[in-house]
Order: structure tokens, then C-alpha cells, then sequence
């Protein structure tokens, strides 16, 4: 089953181009209003343009692989063993980091934004979480992927609605079909930028948005035996390229016109789709690392998610216009993935922690 080693591979490097990314904004010409760290002296637009080509299309690669092993997981278990192993393994993490992770970041932000030291930043957290009582954070996409669990099931479960419908389109017709939607449901979307709830309980158009990402996994699902086949072609990434451009300029071009804002919106969606089926073909080109360390590398990303953003924000604070960018960088993404793997090994790995969270039998 090469098929799944190739998506174990896909998604370390994801982890890994994430981890890159978070680490890289304070260093833009431009970055994100949400991010509360930025250099004082050292910006370049090689950091933009490596933020703006992650940005679109990891997370969307997140959700495809989700579905990926959604469906395989649905095939395998009975939906109650469904429901308990993503509850075990999504649902109380996501709890416990929303008690303890999300709190801790904030609290380095505003002490970073209002200039006072840490201890004494406590009040204005306390003040901060009553007035944003629904900030998700860097967890905001695993709230998401629990409502997208659940419409999963309603339509697939009983009926197998979704499965039947996807196996009667090929590659080029659930691309198509993907895009349409996406660009429908973002013409509906009331932000142009973002596309994350930051202080919502929830999008609608944003969760549609990602639940066809999720089909498209549960698609490749279907159809695995035949995905390594798929190899785009010159025509495609110039297509690609041309998106991108396109959608560089919707996004810095403040145009009201409804015909500027559909074709904005199409050139995102299939820079999107470019960006995620371009990584994975390259993945499955270069093939790196064994089979056993593959498998353990990509468990211990299941730490990664959680405590990624933290150790960003937490280099950011202490070390941001006092260290050379690209040591904060690489420092930061090598302390990342050395404290996941070991952590993974000594906490999660044939211990009843993990045997508790799903990973040990």
C-alpha cells in the first residue's frame, strides 16, 4: 500500500512547510494583522512570498488527508468505534489545548502588545477571554474538522450518499466540481483575507469550503489505487502560475466590482488546488525516509499541530530583533520537531497514554 506510505510522507512535509510558515510572519513586509509579533529592523518579500504560497493551500491539504482517513477509518470500525476514537484523539486535546495552550499564547501577546511584563499581563488575559470567549486560535481548523465529522456522517453513514456520488466522477470532474463550489461559497464569504474564524463560532461558507476539501481525500479514498497515476502536466502548472498572479493582485487590489471578485476568488481556489496536488506530487517523487520512520515521524506530528504555534509565539517573544531571522527560523522549526518525535516516543508510544488517545494497542 504505497498509497499510504506516500500520504504519511505528504503529511510530515505539511507539518514541516507549516512550522515554516509561522515562524516566517513577523519577517514580512506585510504580515497578518493577527499575528502579534513583528520585526523591527529585518522584513523581506522572500518571506511574504513563501508565507502567501503556504498559506493557500496547506490547510486545504490538511482536510483532504482528513478525509482520506476519515473514510478508511469508516470502512474499518463501526461508526460508535468512529465516533470514540475521534472524540479520544481530536476532541479532548482540542479541549485541554483550548484550557492551556490558547490562554498561554494569548497571554505572551498581550504582553508583547501592551509592553508589560508577563506576570503582569494576567488581568488583561482575563479581560481578553471574556470579551473573546469563541478565539479557537491555531485550534480554530480541529473545531472545524469536528462539525465536518459530523456532516460526514450524516450524509455517508445510512445512505452512503457521498461515497456513491464521488465514484461516478473521474479526477478532472471532482476538480472541477471542487472548485465550483468553493468559489460559491467564498463569493458568500464576508472577509476577503482570512480564511479562518478568529473570533466566530463558526463560518458556514468556511466550513462548506473545507468540507469539499474533505471530499476530495475521501474521493482519493475511493480511488487510491489510481492517485499515484495522476501527474500533472506542462499546461497545469502554467495554469497554476497564472492563478497565483491573479490571485496576488485580488488580494491587493481593493476592487468592490462582483466580476473582479469572482475571477479573485477562482484564482484562489485553484491555487489552492495547484499548490496541494503540486506538494503531493513531489512527495511522492522524492520518497524519502524509510517505512517504519516514515510512520513514526508522522504519529509524532500529532503533537506538532498543538504545540507548533506555541513555541513560535514563544521564540517570537523572547528572541524576535535580537536574533538573526533564520536562526529564530530554524531553531524553531528543529526544537518543534525534536520536542514532537521525543515526546511522541516517551509519552504516546506503547504507554497507556497513548494506548488511551488511540495510538497503542
Amino acid at each position: 500500500m504505497q498509497y499510504l506510505l506516500d500520504f504519511e510522507r505528504f503529511r510530515i512535509v505539511l507539518h514541516i512547510l507549516r512550522c515554516f510558515m509561522h515562524l516566517s510572519v513577523p519577517f514580512m513586509l506585510y504580515p497578518s494583522q493577527i499575528w502579534p509579533f513583528r520585526s523591527i529592523d529585518s522584513h523581506s518579500e522572500v518571506a511574504d512570498v513563501f508565507v502567501f504560497l503556504v498559506h493557500v493551500g496547506i490547510m486545504e491539504a490538511f482536510f483532504i488527508l482528513n478525509g482520506f482517513f476519515a473514510i478508511q477509518m469508516l470502512r474499518k470500525k463501526s461508526v460508535s468505534e468512529f465516533i470514540y476514537n475521534r472524540f479520544r484523539r481530536i476532541v479532548v486535546p482540542c479541549l485541554v489545548g483550548l484550557i492551556i495552550l490558547i490562554p498561554y499564547v494569548m497571554l505572551l501577546s498581550l504582553s508583547a502588545q501592551n509592553k508589560t511584563p508577563i506576570a503582569d499581563s494576567a488581568p488583561l488575559l482575563i479581560q481578553y477571554l471574556k470579551t473573546h470567549s469563541l478565539n479557537f486560535g491555531h485550534l480554530w481548523s480541529l473545531w472545524y474538522l469536528i462539525l465536518i465529522y459530523l456532516l460526514f456522517l450524516i450524509v455517508e453513514v445510512k445512505t452512503s450518499f457521498l461515497t456513491r456520488f464521488l465514484k461516478r466522477l473521474n479526477f478532472y470532474q471532482v476538480c472541477t466540481l471542487l472548485i465550483s463550489f468553493a468559489v460559491i461559497v467564498l463569493l458568500l464569504f464576508y472577509r476577503k483575507y482570512t480564511l479562518l474564524p478568529v473570533n466566530r463560532l463558526i463560518d458556514w461558507q468556511m466550513l462548506l469550503y473545507y468540507f469539499f476539501f474533505f471530499c476530495l481525500g475521501v474521493w482519493c479514498y475511493e480511488y487510491r489505487d489510481k492517485i499515484q497515476k495522476i501527474k500533472p502536466k506542462g499546461v497545469f502548472y502554467l495554469i497554476v502560475i497564472a492563478a497565483i498572479i491573479v490571485n496576488v493582485i485580488f488580494q491587493k487590489t481593493e476592487n468592490p466590482h462582483p466580476v473582479f471578485r469572482f475571477f479573485g476568488l477562482l484564482a484562489y481556489s485553484i491555487h489552492a488546488l495547484g499548490i496541494v496536488l503540486i506538494l503531493y506530487t513531489a512527495v511522492c517523487k522524492i520518497k524519502l525516509g524509510t517505512r517504519e520512520k516514515v510512520k513514526n515521524l508522522s504519529h509524532s506530528m500529532y503533537w506538532l499541530y498543538w504545540i507548533e504555534v506555541p513555541i513560535a509565539i514563544t521564540l517570537h517573544y523572547f528572541f524576535l530583533n535580537k536574533v538573526h531571522p533564520l536562526i529564530v527560523i530554524f531553531i524553531g522549526v528543529i526544537l518543534t520537531l525534536t520536542f514532537s518525535v521525543v515526546s511522541f516516543n516517551l509519552l504516546i508510544k506503547n504507554t497507556k497514554f497513548g494506548k488511551l488517545l488511540g495510538f497503542s494497542s
